[in-house]
């Protein structure tokens, strides 16, 4: 069959560059040939797949100073701005707007709850993060659900979906069960065989989970845990990949988005249904908080989660975007959300416990983002507990110096991400934590593509086991373990690597064409580069100045 055009445009691109990484010019032939290839599809991530622009929408607006919030008068707003969301979603869908001025959420010492969003198609909009734009701001830490458990406070905004906690699959007992597959399936295909999929129906959300010893060779690629990685070690790897189905056809179910490992019907892969609700946003805010200085790793709950700025909870297609965080433990988390982006975001002001992070997901992008605290956060941009397909895409952390530990750069928090791409991005590298139970901190296909590296130069061995006395004190953490991630067009400072324990490892030293994996793989799977991700590149020039000019105020 003749090939389109735009692959042969990619080809002729390809030839021309004489750094183009061997990695790719094999993916390429791999697409065309219609088989998977040793890097995977990452394209599957962002708002809509990546299919299209985060919209402008044009909902009915209710504006919070219509329901009693006034800005800059040094009295709360928390219950106005309440008020005003449960106005839009009685209506259906809405934009809460806040006009410019200093909004205040938490003006006593004893709140419990965060604003909540129940209902589908609400965006909370701004009139801008910079200068005279909108500020929310958080005096006062909110109060955790429990004590004893450091990461319990919630954030100012929770965008949730009644079952919010099922997103997480050890818990996936409370979610109904559809069916069983029955068949093999491979991975980068589309389609799973059921013994029964009398319930499943197009467009809807469901998630496909496993957890088994025997799925541990296919995760780990034959690296062996070390015992204190109890969770894997006596239950094996747990999977709980989310999907949109797109048709069935008897028993037969074909996904929107590809299937990331091969299964094999002799181990118990579930399908369940996965309810989500759609179409949340948050634009062109700046929040505001009063994190502890300076930062003390789990000291207490206030320095681990008492000022955080939005949660997201079972989403789709959901997006946050042109604000900016200032003096916060959190920026943002995203938990068991799908299809959705975050972008075009600062984090600045003084050192926190993380920047933006994303779990328990799949399909979801942290993009044109910088952290710009002045220490880096403590834990970087995060990818953890079972997120799949998750990318990191241009995104920055120039908070962190040789002078400082090593902060604000990629983290992956344990308990089995895998499939994962941090794509033209610039930090320092990791120093991840996470319950030594639960690691390795990632599993197989984590891919580097023209990372540049800052801050001190470091020797990594990504699975290195203490094995003298002298090395006790890494007993239980002893660095990030991760299963043999791929590093192409590393350059920067010049960190070295324990090469048997990597997976491809080209052009060290020296970036590679193309410049975004990302980037090539959407207009590859395309047939053409979306005009979203151009304009978006070029509205972050300014607004990253933008923003950086605020933070030097």
């Amino acid at each position: 069959m003749k090939q389109p055009i735009y692959f042969l445009f990619l080809a002729l691109v390809t030839s021309a560059f004489a750094n183009t990484p061997d990695v790719w010019k094999q993916y390429v032939n791999d697409y065309k040939a219609g088989q998977p290839s040793t890097l995977p599809d990452y394209s599957w991530a962002g708002y809509k797949y990546g299919t299209e622009a985060i919209p402008d929408v044009d909902w009915k607006e209710f504006n919070v100073v219509d329901f009693g919030a006034i800005p800059n008068d040094g009295k709360s707003d928390y219950e106005a701005i309440q008020k005003t969301i449960r106005a839009a979603e009685a209506h259906g869908s809405g934009v809460v707007f806040f006009p410019p001025g200093r909004f205040l959420v938490a003006e006593r010492e004893d709140i419990e709850k965060g604003i909540t969003i129940n209902g589908a198609n609400i965006v909370l909009r701004g009139s801008g993060s910079g200068v005279n734009g909108t500020e929310i701001h958080q005096k006062n830490h909110y109060l955790p659900a429990d004590p004893k458990k450091l990461w319990t406070v919630p954030p100012v905004f929770v965008f949730s979906h009644p079952s919010s906690r099922v997103f997480l699959s050890r818990y996936r007992n409370e979610a109904h069960k559809l069916a069983t597959v029955v068949e093999s399936a491979k991975r980068e295909s589309f389609s799973i065989v059921l013994n029964n999929a009398s319930e499943v129906q197009a467009g809807q959300t469901v998630m496909l989970c496993a957890r088994s010893i025997d799925l541990n060779e296919q995760f780990l690629l034959g690296l062996k845990p070390r015992k204190i990685f109890s969770e894997i070690v006596e239950n094996g790897v747990s999977v709980s990949e989310k999907h949109i189905v797109k048709s069935v056809d008897g028993n037969r179910v074909t996904f929107v988005e590809p299937i990331r490992f091969d299964i094999d019907p002799n181990i118990t892969w579930t399908l369940y249904d996965y309810p989500m609700i759609e179409g949340w946003g948050v634009e062109d805010i700046h929040f505001t908080g009063n994190c502890p200085v300076p930062f003390v790793h789990h000291k207490n709950f206030i320095h681990d989660s008492g000022f955080q700025a939005v949660a997201m909870e079972k989403g789709r297609n959901c997006w946050i975007r042109r604000c900016r965080f200032t003096n916060m433990t959190q920026a943002y988390k995203a938990s068991g959300c799908i299809a959705s982006s975050f972008i075009l975001n600062t984090i600045d002001g003084h050192q926190g416990h993380g920047n933006f992070n994303m779990n328990w997901g799949g399909g979801n992008m942290i993009g044109l983002s910088q952290d710009l605290t002045d220490k880096g956060s403590f834990h970087g941009c995060g990818i953890s507990h079972e997120n799949i397909s998750g990318v990191i895409w241009r995104y920055e952390s120039v908070g962190s110096t040789d002078t400082t530990p090593r902060c604000g750069g990629p983290d992956f928090h344990a308990q089995f991400p895998f499939c994962s791409l941090w794509d033209a991005c610039k930090a320092n590298l990791m120093d991840n934590g996470g319950n030594y139970k639960l690691q390795p901190n990632h599993l197989r296909d984590l891919t580097f593509w023209n990372f540049e590296q800052i801050g001190e130069a470091v020797y990594y061995d990504y699975w290195a086991i203490p094995e003298s006395k002298s090395q006790e004190k890494n007993r239980y953490f002893g660095g990030c373990k991760l299963v043999f991630p791929n590093y192409i067009g590393f350059h920067g400072v010049k960190t070295t690597f324990n090469q048997d324990h990597l997976g491809v490892f080209e052009s060290y030293g020296k970036p590679v064409q193309p410049e975004s994996l990302y980037e090539a793989q959407l207009e590859l799977r395309l047939g053409h580069a979306p005009s979203w991700v151009s304009d978006a590149k070029a509205e972050w020039s300014q607004l990253k100045r933008a923003h950086r000019a605020a933070h030097s105020q």
